[in-house]
């Protein structure tokens, strides 16, 4: 999550989409992120930060960190064919 940009880059970055859901429970950020030729909706690499500790959530980050949580923003790569 620190580094979007570059992930976002159309030239450098290998992702199609981003996916970012708020768990207000644990007071985290989950990022979904999509590379490339992703397939039936399943993201390639999921994150969290937690806004208390300051921090990336170490581990696995589990379905109920994000499942029923409202996505509050959605970025896709338009340039991706």
């Amino acid at each position: 999550m620190t580094n979007i940009d570059n992930d976002m880059d159309k030239d450098s970055g290998n992702y199609a989409k981003f996916e970012f859901y708020f768990n207000k429970n644990e007071n985290v950020i989950v990022e979904k992120m999509y590379d490339n030729g992703y397939q039936n909706n399943e993201p390639t690499v999921i994150v969290a930060y937690d806004l208390n500790k300051k921090k990336m959530v170490d581990g696995y980050i589990s379905k109920s960190y994000y499942d029923n949580m409202p996505l509050v923003y959605t970025w896709t790569n338009n340039t991706v064919q």
